[in-house]
């Protein structure tokens, strides 16, 4: 397998419609930077689209400087502050 993919699409209230979200992405690490991963971004956004949405987003930690570079080189934006709180 060179990559994967898993997108969760979604009616949400606070966004008024249907939002696809990337729940998993990972790349095989001899193909990484041969654009497989914007490939499946692209993919997975025309699927959304296919299927309503009027997003795609992603989650991700703050310390993968790296990941946020690639997902903005894909056209994303970072717009949003994600709150947690651990349960026991």
């Amino acid at each position: 397998m060179t990559g994967f993919i898993s997108v969760h699409m979604n009616l949400l209230l606070h966004h008024a419609g249907m939002v696809a979200e990337i729940q998993e992405l990972i790349v095989r690490q001899d193909y990484r930077g041969q654009k497989v991963g914007k490939e499946l971004i692209e993919r997975a956004g025309e699927m959304a689209v296919q299927k309503g949405c009027m997003q795609i987003e992603v989650c991700c930690s703050r310390k993968r400087s790296r990941a946020h570079h690639f997902y903005e080189s894909c056209g994303m934006k970072n717009s949003h502050y994600k709150f947690c709180m651990q349960l026991k």
